[in-house]
């Protein structure tokens, strides 16, 4: 957290002063502690999102950026050691998108779809 949401934190969980703050960093133009004090409070916003561009990457985990192009890859090397048989391989792929707060689900017509934890 950045030193004024923090302090409005503790200020008997003053919402109203830490969200005074976080506008305060946004109108500075600090997108990053914006970014890095939503988080903290579990919110899943991305840089891209709070400057108002496409989403083009995402938050998985706390102070994690996660490109949709790495997921993807994951997914589609997943796909392909399922496809050799190659279950060891798939579970570690799984285990490791799991570990980065993303979902797969594997559906009856051969396709994976994934979507963030949330």
């Amino acid at each position: 957290f950045s030193g004024g949401v923090t302090e409005a934190l503790c200020d008997d969980l003053n919402s109203h002063m830490a969200i005074t703050e976080l506008r305060k960093l946004h109108k500075f133009g600090d997108m990053q502690s914006v970014a890095n004090n939503l988080c903290a409070l579990g919110l899943s916003l991305t840089l891209d999102a709070i400057e108002g561009r496409k989403h083009k990457r995402i938050f998985v985990q706390p102070a994690t950026l996660v490109s949709r192009e790495t997921i993807v890859r994951l997914v589609e090397d997943r796909l392909l050691a399922r496809h050799n048989k190659d279950w060891k391989e798939s579970d570690r792929i799984r285990d490791e998108l799991a570990a980065m707060g993303i979902s797969i689900k594997d559906n009856k017509d051969g396709t994976t779809t994934w979507e963030v934890k949330r």
